[in-house]
């Protein structure tokens, strides 16, 4: 409190700090980024103007908030619709995507589809064999 921004030290490799702080006390509107340290953790920074009780501009405030366990989960979701999608890509083309409601997918469109999808309905869904989706017996 008090003193020159430039003055702190962290682990976050956010060199624009300085400049994020300037442009909110010019402009008065928050500024938001998510910054990594060097040893791989994630952070939200908040820079927002501060106000006193007289509604005077006296500085900033930052906010840092650990979103690591967020970004990992974020790329382990990424990595599992990639895998998905390679999957769906690789159907041989006598098998067939059937929805909650027992209507073929097509596998181009299959992974957006289940994304949309709610949990109940994809307990649902299966993969047959397409003479079954048609109603043909096995």
């Amino acid at each position: 409190m008090g003193r020159p921004v430039t003055d702190l030290s962290s682990d976050l490799l956010h060199p624009d700090l300085s400049s994020d702080v300037e442009e909110v006390l010019r402009t008065l509107v928050f500024r938001e980024r998510s910054v990594c340290t060097a040893d791989g953790r994630w952070f939200t920074v908040r820079v927002l103007p501060y106000r006193t009780l007289e509604n005077v501009i006296d500085g900033v405030v930052i906010t840092m908030v650990d979103v690591t366990q967020a970004k990992s989960l974020e790329a382990e979701l990424r990595q599992g619709r990639d895998r998905l999608g390679a999957l769906l890509g690789r159907l041989a083309p006598d098998v067939a995507i059937l929805d909650d409601r027992g209507r073929v997918v097509p596998a181009e469109v299959a992974l957006e589809r289940v994304e949309a999808a709610s949990p109940e309905d994809l307990s649902a869904w299966r993969i047959a064999a397409r003479a079954e989706a048609r109603g043909e017996p096995p």
